[in-house]
Parts: C-alpha cells; structure tokens; sequence
C-alpha cells in the first residue's frame, strides 16, 4: 500500500508539472503558496499576483481535476507600519484571499502606533482605514503607512509674542518648544494648552507628541515697579559727595520675581556708588520691597553725567528695568577729559570713551560730547579712528550716543621740510604729493628715518600709528646745465 501511494503522489507531481505547462504562462508569475491534503497531497496553489489553482482526486489519488480562481485579492503594504484584515474570502496566504464568485470586500487598515494611512492604491479610497473592493476579478491592493504627525497651533496675544508663530507640523513622538517674548513692560502671566492653564513656563515643550495642540500665552503688566523713573542728584563740586537717594523695587503681584544682580552701567558709572544694595540676586515675594541707596560725586564739569542703574531679571525673556542718574560737575571742576595726550597711544578712559591720542598732537573735549583734534607745531592730522573705523584728518568729533562704549584715536605726521619746496596733501587720501622748487629736485624721502629714494608721492597705508616725514631738495644739475648755455649762448 505504501509503494503504491509513493508512486500517486509521484504521478500526482507529474501531472501538476504538465497541466501547470498546459496553462498560460502569464497566469502564473510569480512564486506560489501551497497548501497541502492529510495525504501530503497539494490541494491548492495561490500564485503571487496571480490566480488561485484548486487540485482535487479521486479514491485512488488520482489527480481528478483543477479549477483556476479568478476572483483574487492580493494586499500589500507599501512601506511597513501596519497590517490589513478582510471582511471575507478564504485565505490563501500572505495577503491573499479568493472568492469562488465576484464579491465586495471590505478591508481595514490597521496601522501601527504613530503610523497613519495616507494612501490606498483603490483611489476612491483616500485615507480612509477602509476600502472596499469588489473581487470580479485579478485586484490587486496596496495600502501606504506613514509616521503620523500632528498640528501644533500657537495663538497669538496681546503685548507680547510667541515664537514660531506659525502653525508646526511635528510627528508622532517627537517635541517642539514655543518661546514667550513679552513686550516691554509685561511679563508672562500664563501658558493656554488647548484653553487650559498650564503656568508661565517659559519657553514651553511639547513631548512625546500624540495629538494636535493649541498653545496661547497671556500677559500681564509687570508687578515689579521702581519708586522713580529718574534720579537726579543736582551740581556738586569735584571732590564732594551728594547726599543719598533711594530706589525702592516693590512686586505688586501674585508671583515670584527673581531679581540679579543690581548695576551702574554706560555713561559715567564711576561717578555713582550703590552704599546699600538689598536688591541683588533675591526673590522677591508678592508685596515685598528692597531698597537700593545711591551716591554721587562728580570728577568732571560736563553738564550731564548720565549712567543708568539697572535691575535685572534672571528670565532672559523679560526686559531688565532701569532709571537714569544725571549730575553735574560744578564750576571748580577741570573741563571733561580736557587732558592732552602727548605720548604714544596713551590712554584715558572716562565713562563710556576711551581716547587715543597718537605722537604729535592731543585730543581735547571742547563740550558736552565734541573733542577737539589738535596737533602740535610742525605736525598734521593723519587721521582720526572712531571706533575703529577710519574717519580721515578731522579736526573735531562728536558723539552722538553715550549710552555705547565708544574709542576716539587720532594720529599725526610730522613734516620736516627742507627749503627750495613743500609737501601738500592730496585731498580726500592718504597720500603726499611732493613739490620741489624750480631748478631743485628730490633728494631724498625718509618716514620714520627709512629712506625710500627720490619718490615725489608717498601713501600713508597704515593710518592707525603716527609718523615722521623728512623730506630733502637738492639742486637740478640739469637745470644748472640749461642756465649756463642759456648763458653762454
């Protein structure tokens, strides 16, 4: 019995073999699933995008029969993330189901956490996570899986900003942060999430993203308020010291404020003393207060010795709060930075300027915020440095903003100048032109004692240090020749 069932099944293959030849070859591309009887005898085979293929037998094992199923559904997914079940058919294996007649299937998509349909190969089907399908014949389904993302929606609100401040598209998981950028004046009262009161945190992080959000925040005016805009301290004499004032911070709201450290900064903060400071780097409760007493004692006659002195916050997202001190140096005072500077690049720092004053000349204040440029005998004005940019032979500056830290340089040449011609400037340049008398000629140019020859132009390159210029004529021997034929002639 046994023998006889070895050589069925061997005729059994034989036969598939050729009525899989008598069969169009189109019809079964592809590699196949087979299912297999209690005889190990295959029963069917679903071909992959192809037909389905019934065996049957008869009481000797004898292949008695096929049938080819037409009414197929093959069902793939383009890029992973997710499964697909039918609502019907039998299953023929790895996404593949027949039907013995034309039916309407449904199919759902089931997509994995974070990942999200946006695509049926069935095009009436959109995104939707099901598709229905009518099996009449070979169809073939593909369903496309991508990460699913999410809106993050900012809100705007008065006296104040959030950045971005455009709509975000962030994926499933992933975070995104807002920043609150209060107005001056205002600080940050609160964080909506979709309407609900998460707290002034600031910036604020979206984590592990699972769903669309708003986000709104809400300003309020900042509690914390300075007893006076401005400080006023009078005119002193140099050398004398005002009487105290007091700056008095109170927080007139329901929260916190974290204050830094208090400050003089710009203009002439050398002139101010804090001798009491109870405000730096504390918190200050609702309703309470600290006080910040200041002096002044003045070092220059200026009709303005302006500095501020700030309070700062520790949130980098709200404005620091200040006042402006001013004082006057009284009428014993020297002039303002009325120093001359005779020596190379010496010094002298005052307020917010300092100034340069190269050999051969002295920077002199003539004024509220204007120096005077002035050389000395036998020098010119090379050039006058404003910040480090070069500005060209000026005889005075003004600055228009004292609140910034400014440098003031000023350099000189020196023209020692042989008689029989002359050294002039050309104007708008750096560079001398050199004119000897009639019937003289160029000796020689020196800068800094280095001869550079007979040149008759000479081009400062380097305006930033001061220089010496010699400059020597000799007679023309060729215009002495000319003379004496003219004479003898």
């Amino acid at each position: 019995m046994k023998r006889n069932y070895l050589k069925t099944k061997r005729c059994f293959l034989f036969l598939v073999v050729v009525s899989a030849f008598c069969m169009p070859a189109a019809a079964f591309a592809g590699n196949a699933t087979y299912s297999y009887d209690v005889y190990d005898r295959v029963e069917r085979a679903a071909y992959d995008n192809g037909p389905v293929v019934e065996y049957s037998y008869d009481t000797a094992g004898n292949l008695a029969g096929k049938t080819v199923i037409s009414n197929v559904l093959h069902v793939s997914t383009a890029s992973g993330g997710g499964t697909v079940s039918s609502s019907g058919g039998a299953d023929c294996g790895r996404g593949c189901y027949f039907f013995n007649t034309p039916t309407m299937v449904t199919l759902t998509a089931l997509p994995d956490v974070g990942r999200q349909v946006t695509g049926w190969s069935e095009a009436a089907c959109g995104t939707n996570l099901t598709c229905a399908v009518n099996v009449d014949s070979m169809k073939h389904v593909t369903v496309t899986f991508t990460t699913e993302t999410f809106t993050l929606n900012p809100i705007s609100a008065t006296n104040g900003n959030i950045d971005p401040d455009t709509a975000q598209t962030v994926n499933y998981g992933s975070s995104m942060a807002f920043t609150m950028m209060p107005d001056e004046g205002y600080i940050l009262g609160d964080v909506l999430i979709n309407g609900a009161p998460a707290g002034a945190i600031n910036p604020y992080t979206f984590t592990n993203v699972t769903a669309a959000c708003n986000i709104q925040p809400s300003f309020v005016a900042d509690p914390v308020t300075l007893s006076a805009e401005t400080l006023d301290f009078g005119t002193l004499e140099c050398g004398t010291t005002s009487a105290t004032q007091t700056v008095t911070v109170s927080n007139t709201g329901s929260v916190d404020r974290v204050i830094g450290t208090v400050g003089l900064t710009s203009g002439a903060a050398a002139e101010y003393a804090l001798v009491s400071d109870t405000c730096s780097n504390i918190t200050l409760a609702p309703w309470a207060s600290c006080n910040v007493d200041i002096q002044f004692s003045p070092a220059y006659k200026w009709s303005a010795r302006v500095t501020m002195l700030t309070f700062p916050y520790t949130d980098d997202y709200i404005a620091d709060k200040s006042i402006e001190l001013t004082g006057n140096g009284g009428d014993t005072c020297a002039g303002d930075m009325s120093v001359i500077l005779p020596v190379l690049y010496a010094v002298l720092s005052v307020g917010n300027i300092t100034v340069n004053a190269g050999e051969g000349g002295a920077i002199i204040q003539a004024g509220g915020d204007t120096y005077n440029i002035v050389p000395h005998a036998d020098y010119e004005i090379l050039d006058v440095i404003v910040d480090g940019s070069p500005e060209g032979p000026l005889s005075s500056y003004t600055f228009t903003d004292l609140y910034e830290d400014h440098t003031l340089q000023a350099t000189f040449y020196s023209l020692m100048v042989s008689s029989k011609g002359s050294v002039n400037r050309i104007e708008g340049t750096n560079t001398l032109e050199i004119l000897p008398d009639s019937g003289y000629v160029v000796k020689d140019v020196l800068i800094d004692g280095i001869s550079l020859g007979p040149v008759t132009t000479y081009t400062f390159e380097d305006t930033s240090s001061s220089y010496t210029v010699e400059v020597l004529f000799e007679v023309d021997a060729a215009w002495i020749m000319t003379i004496f034929k003219i004479i003898l002639e």
